[in-house]
């Protein structure tokens, strides 16, 4: 969570960038690339355990309401003003 709070200064940037395939939600792929790449190596089983805490309506992607969900409401606070 520190690693997405000091890389991008909103949430929907953040996703956006997340999701680089640009299909609406962060796949498996894209969040172990980005995990990889600020050097987090951790084992297929913690993956699944940080993977599955994103997911929250347990659907088999993060979409953007489980990404804000899960994590928007902690580091980005001011922009559950405008979500819907």
């Amino acid at each position: 969570m520190e690693k997405i709070k000091f890389q991008w200064k909103t949430l929907r940037k953040a996703f956006g960038d997340l999701n680089v395939e640009k299909t609406g939600s962060i796949s498996q792929n894209e969040l172990k690339f980005y995990l990889h790449f600020w050097g987090i190596d951790i084992s297929e089983e913690d993956f699944n355990k940080v993977y599955n805490n994103f997911d929250v309506d347990k659907d088999g992607k993060i979409s953007y309401k489980d990404f804000y969900l899960s994590i928007g409401l902690e580091l980005f606070p001011q922009e559950g003003l405008y979500f819907r």
